[in-house]
């Protein structure tokens, strides 16, 4: 276990696209976090991003760990080159927020994992679910057993394909739901039977899976894109439990019904766009766990480890797909 030793924490921004300019915004939020300098091949795109925060820009995330003085780096690039930027700057000795999904395969997150826990430095991963206010909100209520033992947890979702990040329709969105639904389960998974598919693109854009946990409960997801789906889409979590029930949107709604009443409505909010207060909350919460963790000498809310999970999953659920038949955790 790390011993705490900075009072400010020195990072550098590696991508400024759409999750590089939210991972910057949040860390200017984030008390005991200096943003000292940002990465990107697209010069402008940097130039831009740095003069916002006063950093230097970089062209290359390589020369800037190699150049700057920094005590972490935040990883916003395609997810193909998370694996890649991530092990750089962990061997330069700097700690690691990665975006989600962690990698495409088990061995880059065990290589990330690796080099993070022999060099006694923080890797994170963003699962930013585990931030949003009516997730966090439905956590509480679940872990204080106002619905009862769980029973079973479901998400249906219909999205665009985020291939703009390089990923899939299971790397890109379904493994928020299968962190969060991990997390409101409080256990982890033992089988995945599950079908996936190329029905409208090249990528993976419509799946569906059920999995079930180690305490007994169940679960399933649906992750849908269609020709027809030209809106922004939806999506819908419910937690059933031996006592009630919740339901949620993630963003805006969550219910709560408990045994023999009815539907009442917890919270309803909006989401106030890219720079509302929301979302700025939501991140600056991710980033400050980061941020404290490091300063603290402790492990984060998000391990590699966790990340791995996920991934885990995913890729027993590509696998079911292939073979039809139930997948047993761990993968061989």
């Amino acid at each position: 276990m790390m011993k705490p030793t900075l009072e400010k924490v020195k990072v550098g921004i590696v991508g400024c696209g759409y999750i590089g300019r939210t991972h910057a915004m949040a860390f200017s939020y984030t008390p005991k976090s200096e943003i000292v300098a940002v990465a990107d091949k697209d010069e402008q795109r940097a130039k831009e991003l740095a003069s916002r925060y006063k950093a230097k820009p970089y062209t290359d995330y390589k020369t800037m760990i190699e150049k700057e003085d920094l005590d972490a780096v935040s990883i916003g690039l395609p997810s193909p080159l998370h694996a890649e930027a991530s092990v750089y700057a962990l061997r330069h000795g700097l700690h690691v927020f990665c975006e989600k999904p962690m990698a495409h395969t088990l061995e880059e997150c065990d290589m990330m994992i690796e080099e993070a826990r022999k060099r006694s430095l923080n890797l994170m991963i963003g699962q930013s679910h585990r931030y949003w206010q009516l997730d966090r909100e439905a956590k509480w209520i679940i872990d204080n057993g106002f619905i009862g033992e769980i029973i079973s947890l479901s998400n249906i979702t219909m999205t665009g394909i985020p291939e703009r990040w390089g990923d899939d329709i299971l790397m890109g969105t379904a493994v928020h739901f299968i962190d969060t639904i991990r997390w409101w389960a409080g256990s982890d998974v033992e089988t995945v039977y599950g079908k996936a598919g190329s029905y409208v693109s090249k990528w993976i854009d419509n799946a569906s899976a059920i999995l079930t946990f180690k305490n007994g409960a169940f679960a399933s997801i649906e992750i849908y894109n269609t020709p027809g789906n030209r809106g922004q889409g939806f999506m819908r979590s419910h937690v059933f439990g031996t006592e009630g029930m919740l339901e949620t949107d993630h963003y805006t709604e969550l219910y709560l019904q408990k045994k023999g009443e009815q539907k009442v409505l917890l919270h309803s909010m909006g989401s106030g766009g890219f720079e509302g207060p929301n979302r700025v909350k939501t991140f600056s919460l991710e980033t400050k766990e980061f941020i404290d963790s490091i300063i603290e000498g402790r492990d984060p809310a998000v391990p590699g480890e966790e990340g791995r999970k996920n991934i885990e999953i995913i890729l027993a659920w590509v696998e079911s797909s292939k073979t039809g038949k139930p997948v047993k955790l761990p993968l061989k």
